[in-house]
This record gives structure tokens, sequence and C-alpha cells, in this order.
């Protein structure tokens, strides 16, 4: 699993141009002009552009930004200086970062002041910068070789004038990304593992992580996330968030109610959101063994029909860092030799394993719209997360029985619950090749 990738040199020419920021990709999608006039939205052809529209223009007023072309500097810093990890290939990735066989890019957050981030004493930096476009977190969007990527890079300011005026060590965290280094290539791994074992499952689509790159003294670093599994789909990919913005037009289009009310567009939402994201929890417990800790809708993406723009049911999680391992379901995967059998004793240290089992089907915590505008029709927000916590708890609830059948209260012990596991995996595999050959 650790391992560092074949380093190659390569012309200043050659690297400029894979930095590109925007390229064009035979993977656009199907939709008509005729359907923008109705929806009255402008939409790119290419997903992967329009979800960077969508992240920087529909978003709330203090992260919108009509701009969102950035530069990212980098310095040379010595590979064996550095703790290297490739999790996935990427031949884009390998050689724009590897800048030689001795020599490694160290990218710097452009909105970063904190001098807690490693090696800003190099005043050097890599002749051409890294094109790349602001998301609504730290992380920044890329193109190389017309592959998708983001990268995360510790920084006190996420976005650009966003928290000014706001004491910096409300932000100071941000600049601090080793526990997040450690872990996410941890489940990443396993992702793929699982995926390799008995498929991706029909609800929920997992982004991994591609790259983790840390300084092993204090443990700082920066991950590179692969975005790649979301450009053959021909689907495009809606940030939560940005419901509050785009949501009424699709909603009243895709229902086919162009008068719908305000209280219908909420419904409606919540069945296709609340309902997806429920359904994703269980996925995520079950198939994978992990739980997501923050509910966050900046981590959750709503894959739309190419070529109508609607709900497909199925939803993207991207953020497997704010994830933590649920020791008995992992346990499970392991005795069924699914999964990576090193996880818990990978994360074990990590202090990221829970051996509660009452908490494994406690859909209760989760709030979907936390920091969303959704509103309910009577304009009560306290009254929309009530409404949209019932709705993801219900749909937690109906997605384990689909699993272990008509009464899961039974399951309330590692043990009974390793015994209805097989069947619980039987039933993804089936729900997988049912949704691949539909394809």
């Amino acid at each position: 699993m650790f391992h560092l990738f074949g380093i190659l040199i390569f012309s200043t020419l050659f690297i400029s141009c894979r930095s590109r920021a925007f390229e064009d990709k035979n993977d656009d999608a199907e939709f008509s002009q005729d359907l923008e006039k109705q929806l009255d939205l402008q939409i790119h052809k290419n997903p992967m552009k329009q979800l960077i529209l969508w992240e920087n223009r529909d978003n709330v007023a203090e992260f919108r930004n009509e701009s969102s072309e950035v530069d990212v500097k980098s310095v040379q810093v010595e590979a064996n200086r550095l703790e290297i990890d490739w999790i996935d290939t990427s031949e884009a990735v390998s050689e724009q970062f590897s800048l030689s066989e001795r020599m490694f890019r160290w990218p710097r957050h452009p909105f970063n002041t904190s001098n807690r981030v490693p090696f800003l004493e190099i005043d050097k930096f890599v002749k051409h910068d890294l094109k790349a476009h602001t998301s609504a977190s730290r992380s920044l969007f890329f193109f190389l070789d017309k592959e998708f990527y983001s990268i995360k890079m510790p920084t006190n300011y996420p976005r650009k004038g966003v928290f000014q005026g706001v004491d910096q060590e409300d932000q100071q965290g941000k600049d601090l990304m080793q526990a997040v280094v450690a872990r996410s290539p941890i489940y990443s791994r396993h992702v793929k593992a699982v995926q390799k074992a008995i498929g991706p499952g029909r609800d929920l689509i997992v982004l991994g992580e591609l790259l983790a790159v840390k300084e092993p003294t204090f443990g700082n670093g920066f991950l590179v996330r692969d975005y790649r599994p979301l450009q053959n789909t021909g689907h495009y990919y809606l940030p939560a968030f940005s419901i509050d913005f785009v949501g009424q037009k699709i909603a009243r289009y895709c229902s086919g109610n162009p008068k719908a009310s305000q209280e219908e567009i909420d419904k409606y939402w919540l069945d296709h959101y609340g309902v997806a994201v429920g359904r994703a929890l269980i996925t995520l417990q079950v198939h994978y063994g992990l739980s997501n800790a923050t509910p966050n809708a900046q981590n959750w993406l709503i894959e739309l029909n190419g070529g109508s723009l609607c709900p497909t049911g199925r939803l993207v999680l991207r953020d497997l860092g704010d994830s933590a391992v649920l020791q008995p379901m992992a346990e499970a995967h392991a005795s069924t030799r699914i999964g990576d059998p090193n996880l818990i004793s990978a994360v074990s240290a990590l202090g990221q394993t829970s051996r509660d089992f009452v908490k494994l089907f406690n859909c209760e915590p989760y709030t979907v719209w936390w920091n969303t505008k959704f509103h309910h029709s009577a304009g009560d927000f306290s009254g929309a997360r009530r409404l949209a916590k019932n709705t993801v708890s219900k749909a937690c609830n109906d997605r384990l029985n689909e699993l272990f059948g008509t009464d899961y209260s039974y399951i309330q012990t590692p043990r009974a619950y390793l015994q209805n596991f097989e069947q619980a995996i039987a039933k993804i595999r089936e729900e997988g090749h049912e949704a691949s050959r539909k394809n």
C-alpha cells in the first residue's frame, strides 16, 4: 500500500500544459438546450465544470465567488524529507507532483497566512503554478490531462476574504491536517478493497484519496482526492448546499409541477435528498463498516441525470476523513474477507473506532441541512431541521429493514449482527448487479 510512484523528469512546458484549469473531455452530458430553457438554468456541458460553478455561485453569500480560478504556488522539497503515500494510480498526478527523482512538489494554499504550515522557510517556487478552482471548503479543484481532482491543503483561511474581521483563532484548526492526513488514506484503501470484493453498491459513490503527503515530524500535509469516478457516468453532481439556490427550479421541473408551492418543493427535496442520505448512511455502515461523523451538506453531492437534471437517487460522499470505523462491523468485514483486514489495527491508534454497538444503527443524530438555509414553508428553520431529521431517520430504518428483514430490532449484539451480515451483503451485491444491468 505504501509505495512511491515511479518518478520521471518532464519538460516544464509539458507540466504547464497539464495544469490548465479547464480542459475539454469526451464525457460531456447529454443536456439539451431546450431543457436548459425549460429549467431556466445555464448548465455547462461538462458536469465537472458545472460542479465548480455550483460550488462557487450557488452557495450562501459569504462563500460565493464569481471568479473561482486561483494559482497554487509550490516549492520543491526533497522526497526523503516527506512521507509520500500513493493510494491509487494516476500518471498525470505523478508527473505533476514528482518533479524529479529527488524532488517533490509541496503546494501552498493561496489564502493561507498561518506560520504553522510546513516548509515556509523555502522561498524558491516551482516555475509553473498549479491552476485550480476554489470550492465551498479549503479544497481546490483542478484538471490534469482532462482528469478531475481536488487538493486539500492546510490553511487558516479556506476562502479569500470570507473570514476577514473574524478572530483568527476561529480558523486556526484548518491549518493543521495531521488527523485527516493520517486516517483518510486508511479509509480510502478499505473502501477500494470492499468495492473490489462486493462492488460499489447502488445508492452511494464514495470518493477516496489518491495521494497523501506529510512532513513526518509533525504530520501536517496535504491530500489529493480522486474525482475521476464521476467523469464517466454522464451525470451531473449538485452540492447539497446548492438546493437552496437551484433546487426550486429543478424540483418544479422534475416533479412535473411548474407551479409547485414552496412547501411542495421542500417535500420534493426531503424525498430526493433527505431519504437518499438516510439510505446512504446505512450503506456506508453496512457496506463499508464506517460511520459518517459530520452529516454536513458540504460533504454530499446529489447525482442528477445527465439528460434531465433530475435526481437519480444516488449520492456521493466526498470526505472520508470525517468518518469513523465501527469496530463490530469492521470485524464482520474482516471475518468474511471483505475489505482491508488491517483496518482495525491501522486506525485503533488514531482513536477512530467505536465499540458501542448501540450506535451502529442510530439514525437519530443526522440532521442533513446543517449548513444550508433550507426553510420549512412556514419559515421555521428549526422546524425544517426537525422535518429533515425525521425523514432521514425513517429512511435509515427502512433501509435496515430491506437489508436485515422486516424487523431488525433483534440485532442487538455483534454476534447477532455477524449472523445476519452475509444476508445483508448478499442483498447489496444483488442490488449492485441489478443496477449494472440497467445501466
